[in-house]
């Protein structure tokens, strides 16, 4: 530890930056940028907020020692906190939603299996990324899921997801498979594991052409997740578990989004 900064902690952040906004320099980032950024890679509120503590520290610690200069805006500083920006954590409407799975069928059916784990199901990138295609039990209609903190859960498939993953198994999987000891569940065109980043640009493309004009991100889809299934009435102690939170507040913070929503029904439907 230096200065308040443990080193360890620093330069896995750093990385993180560096993988992100490489070719910028610190004082040259906008929050705007870095918010968006933190909100899809530490999309979880309570990890987002230990994140923002930590980045907070970094950009006080490079100003005081010279690395920016002492009238630099603190960026990090600018950024709210999850808990007083949970409007602005998206999420897309049930029409919106179906709309986007519906054009991945007709235009790219080996693309649509990612995309419905991440929307139908509520896991996060990294859980889309992390499966293996032996972690889905079509019989039993579930799929083990390893989440941050290697915590397990075992997360139900529905029917509608269930009946795409098993057609992406019998019909997409195998055209895509170079290596046939492949574990990787969704891969690329390349054979290879898809990534987090290629999840994202398959939503960012498909969005664009139905028209979404908010940024949707592979955690706008779990937002929505949890969103519409405590619309739905589910309760929240169910929802926790399935998203995999470790803390009850982390849920909780879906529930603002969710009155919100009917707020705005209320808004638009009431005759006033």
């Amino acid at each position: 530890k230096a200065g308040g900064v443990k080193t360890g902690k620093t330069y896995k952040l750093i990385a993180h930056l560096t993988e992100k906004f490489g070719g910028l320099t610190m004082d040259s980032i906008t929050s705007l940028a870095l918010s968006r950024w933190m909100q899809e890679r530490y999309g979880d509120p309570v990890y987002f907020n230990t994140a923002l503590k930590r980045f907070r520290t970094l950009w006080r610690w490079a100003r005081k020692n010279g690395y920016l200069p002492k009238d630099a805006q603190t960026v990090a500083e600018s950024v709210d906190s999850a808990r007083e920006q949970p409007n602005r954590i998206g999420f897309i409407r049930a029409g919106e939603l179906a709309n986007l799975l519906a054009l991945v069928r007709s235009d790219s059916p080996e693309l649509l299996a990612p995309l419905v784990l991440a929307a139908l199901c509520g896991l996060r990138s990294s859980e889309v990324h992390g499966q293996h295609w032996e972690d889905v039990d079509l019989e039993a209609g579930t799929i083990y899921c390893v989440g941050k903190g290697e915590r397990e859960r075992v997360v139900p498939i529905y029917d509608h997801a269930g009946q795409m993953l098993a057609k992406y198994l019998s019909d997409g999987r195998p055209n895509l498979v170079h290596n046939p000891a492949e574990q990787a569940l969704f891969l690329n065109h390349r054979g290879e594991r898809l990534t987090r980043q290629g999840l994202w640009l398959i939503i960012k493309h498909y969005v664009k052409i139905i028209g979404i004009e908010a940024e949707v991100t592979p955690h706008t889809l779990r937002h929505s997740f949890a969103t519409h299934m405590l619309h739905g009435g589910a309760k929240l102690r169910d929802v926790q578990k399935l998203l995999g939170h470790a803390n009850i507040s982390t849920t909780q913070v879906y529930t603002h989004l969710s009155l919100d929503s009917l707020k705005d029904t209320y808004v638009k439907a009431h005759p006033h």
